[in-house]
């Protein structure tokens, strides 16, 4: 019984998938789910906003709320249209997981993201590792550098693989260049009471540092 309902699941998912990457099944799914009636509990539901259809959805914020990472995908990889904000930005890395989608968020949306905020800095808030691996790989060190203020973000808030991926990088990029002592006078006098303060990642910080 088990088996079958493994077999049935997998049948299932693989029929899911040729639906999703058929570019007409697809809209035309959309088209009747956007026609057909639906009935709320509650009166307030009842307005314009919530019939919106997916080609008007526009906002980073709604697809990170609705968890549809891969209606996001399908949005970045047609180059259309995102809004998107800082708070946005950060709950997108906070929650994304999917190395593709982050990839394409990451080259499509670069421009977006510097008018808006530190790229390095949100990584680090978001404690995305894998993202901030990505990023750091195509981030100008010299344009963009790793400050004591980012290092000490990390020691506080995020997880020893976060300050690992900065350490390294910035460890590179330092190579064959005068040595930043105030840099590094500012990490040994203080690293291991930022790390106190990282309640989430206490032990391993602290280990780590």
């Amino acid at each position: 019984m088990i088996e079958q309902s493994d077999n049935y699941s997998l049948s299932f998912e693989i029929l899911f998938w040729k639906v999703f990457h058929n570019r007409f099944l697809f809209e035309l799914i959309f088209e009747v789910l956007k026609t057909m009636p639906i009935e709320y509990s509650i009166p307030s539901k009842y307005y314009v906003g919530n019939r919106i259809t997916f080609k008007n959805i526009c906002s980073l914020k709604w697809f990170v709320e609705n968890s549809q990472m891969e209606l996001l995908g399908d949005k970045l990889k047609s180059d259309q249209y995102i809004f998107i904000d800082k708070g946005s930005i950060l709950d997108f890395f906070k929650k994304c997981n999917n190395i593709t989608i982050i990839d394409q968020f990451l080259k499509k949306k670069e421009n977006q993201i510097k008018n808006i905020t530190n790229l390095i800095s949100v990584l680090v808030e978001s404690n995305n590792h894998e993202a901030l691996q990505i990023a750091l790989s195509n981030t100008n060190m010299d344009q963009n550098p790793i400050t004591i203020e980012i290092i000490k973000n990390s020691i506080l808030f995020s997880s020893p693989q976060v300050l690992k991926h900065l350490l390294s990088k910035y460890q590179e990029h330092q190579l064959n260049k005068p040595i930043d002592l105030e840099f590094q006078e500012k990490l040994k006098q203080d690293s291991l009471y930022w790390a106190s303060q990282n309640t989430a990642h206490l032990d391993e910080m602290l280990q780590f540092i």
